[in-house]
């Protein structure tokens, strides 16, 4: 099933054109990996995805639907860089995990059963009572994932997931996107500057330069497949 169709895509910050005719086709179970340079317009490219953003030509397809203020976003999770990922408010892991919950109609136990299992995958059990701003960078990251995961989304985006946090838990991340890509099948588009450590991940890879996105890597001006 195709999940996101994206076609001839045109977009532009007043006079600074940010993407040019950007195509790209997107089925369920899918790893993609975007890179480029920042300013490229990566990040940008994922807030059209997302319908926070509106093509000035072309369009995006969602299931086969056209993005608009209608589209149902409900089975789409997205997170955020870590750095712009602020909850400075006391809240504890428990409550914000839960926040991903919220519109959702189930049980008070369904509830606590969906928070107790994320929490258990992301190994972050131990943490649901500590505050949010008192976590590590790489706990922070695992927290805001499973506040992505615990809808039990179709489609996960990620920008940059792996900033701000150490070796360790970049591994252990990837670890859990491979997990998430091989046994649920998850369709997973993600943003990084770390090439070298999710190549062997991905099932394709795209360059997104001077507002043109490419599958492959460029190196030294070459693009190689």
């Amino acid at each position: 099933m195709e999940m996101y169709h994206v076609d001839d895509v045109y977009f532009s910050y007043g006079k600074n054109e940010v993407l040019r005719g950007v195509n790209l086709s997107v089925h369920q179970g899918d790893f993609l990996v975007f890179i480029g340079a920042n300013g490229s317009g990566k990040s940008t490219f994922i807030k059209l995805l997302l319908g926070i953003e509106r093509p000035d030509r072309g369009q995006i397809l969602y299931r086969g639907e056209e993005l608009s203020a209608r589209t149902d976003f409900s089975k789409v999770s997205y997170v955020p860089q870590l750095a712009v990922s602020k909850y400075d408010f006391p809240i504890t892991i428990r409550e914000l995990v839960g926040l991903g919950l919220y519109g959702e109609k189930i049980a008070k136990e369904e509830r606590a059963v969906r928070i107790s299992d994320v929490l258990s995958l992301l190994n972050i059990s131990h943490l649901e009572d500590r505050l949010y701003g008192a976590l590590s960078g790489g706990q922070r990251q695992r927290v805001l994932i499973a506040k992505a995961l615990i809808s039990l989304p179709d489609v996960l985006i990620l920008d940059e997931p792996t900033t701000g946090i150490d070796f360790k838990s970049r591994n252990a991340l990837f670890r859990l996107l491979k997990h998430l890509h091989d046994v649920h099948h998850m369709t997973i588009l993600m943003i990084t500057h770390e090439m070298y450590l999710i190549e062997d991940l991905a099932d394709e890879v795209y360059t997104l330069e001077d507002g043109v996105l490419e599958r492959g890597v460029h190196d030294g001006g070459h693009l190689s497949i």
